[in-house]
């Protein structure tokens, strides 16, 4: 049986997970949704499903639709709208690929190696970056484990699949000179581009802020990061130097009010309007390449040359990574002070 849990945030709201034993004896324990209708639903239905071995009946043989469909369905109560935008248009990509190229395939256990293998090669040759092939069959190699926990699916074809080896860019990084041509010609957008900048937030995480996350009367003032990609708030001390730009941003408005307003109004086309902007400010300010992410990646990166915080979990905590190995990729190399001058030691 599966029972439903109530877990307290810092700011009082309520948010609801599933605790129950899956068919391999594993147990499960998942924050879901704060929508407490939605996770009841989802325990009716994994209720249903573990207690169809006890009653002798057989696994079901799901069409792929079918089984993309129920997978999207739990995706959408247990992930944010931009992780299950991603899914829906990753399997759909496939599935209309597998009816063009493949159309006797229709149960999901009809899925082999060779047919995931030609996909990839298919997407590769469309010159697809094979840092996006990556993702894209990491999603899938997700939807296949989750159908074989479900009991609709008894093997996982990607398991045999080679993925694709993406070559590893240095990060793109603002340098001082650069960031002060950016914020003196932003105009309405420098403050929305100095709180990427020195609060390290992603893009979209930054157009979310509201009124009621910032306490500016608290010593230290602080801020509510809500972070989008791991669902879940966190606190942080705000810079100093954006105490006035936050000030300014929620005077006369609500609680409830976004700071950023028109930069959130441009979420719904995925805020090509915002990286198209910028795209013509770094023209004007004759800065070669860059997009808004990196003032992430200049954020860390300043931080780690700083050389005042030694231990890089801080940073790695600020940067809201999950893994430190993520962060430490934006740490310059220590040593490169001492190679200095050693290429040129050649005697001839």
């Amino acid at each position: 049986m599966a029972t439903i849990s109530e877990y307290k945030r810092d700011d009082g709201s309520i948010i609801y997970g599933l605790n129950y034993t899956d068919l391999h004896g594993k147990r499960i324990r998942k924050r879901i949704s704060s929508n407490r209708k939605q996770v009841e639903r989802l325990k009716r239905e994994i209720e249903v499903e573990l207690e169809k071995p006890r009653l002798g009946i057989p696994i079901q043989t799901l069409t792929l639709t079918e089984a993309a469909r129920r997978f999207l369905e739990a995706r959408k109560v247990e992930k944010s709208l931009k992780t299950f935008d991603k899914d829906r248009f990753v399997l759909k990509i496939l599935l209309v690929w597998i009816k063009d190229n493949y159309p006797r395939v229709q149960k999901l256990d009809e899925v082999t190696p060779r047919i995931l293998e030609d996909y990839k090669i298919y997407r590769l040759k469309l010159g697809k970056a094979p840092a996006t092939v990556k993702k894209d069959l990491e999603i899938l190699n997700f939807f296949f484990n989750w159908s074989i926990r479900m009991d609709y699916a008894t093997t996982n074809p990607l398991i045999k699949v080679v993925k694709p080896r993406p070559y590893k860019k240095v990060p793109r990084v603002f340098t001082a000179d650069e960031l002060k041509l950016i914020f003196a010609d932003a105009g309405d957008r420098r403050d929305f581009y100095e709180v990427l900048y020195r609060s390290g937030f992603r893009l979209d995480e930054a157009c979310h802020i509201q009124v009621k996350d910032i306490k500016l009367r608290r010593k230290p003032p602080l801020i509510c990061y809500h972070n989008l990609k791991a669902q879940r708030d966190e606190w942080h001390q705000i810079n100093s130097k954006l105490i006035p730009v936050y000030s300014k941003r929620v005077r006369g408005k609500k609680a409830d009010d976004y700071i950023f307003e028109y930069e959130l109004s441009t979420r719904g086309t995925k805020h090509n309007r915002l990286r198209r902007e910028f795209k013509q400010l770094l023209k004007r300010v004759d800065i070669e390449d860059g997009t808004l992410h990196d003032f992430k990646a200049t954020f860390i990166t300043h931080l780690f040359e700083s050389g005042n915080i030694r231990d890089p979990r801080i940073i790695q905590r600020l940067a809201h990574h999950k893994d430190l190995e993520t962060t430490l990729r934006y740490a310059r190399d220590p040593d490169m002070r001492s190679m200095m001058g050693a290429i040129d030691q050649l005697p001839i």
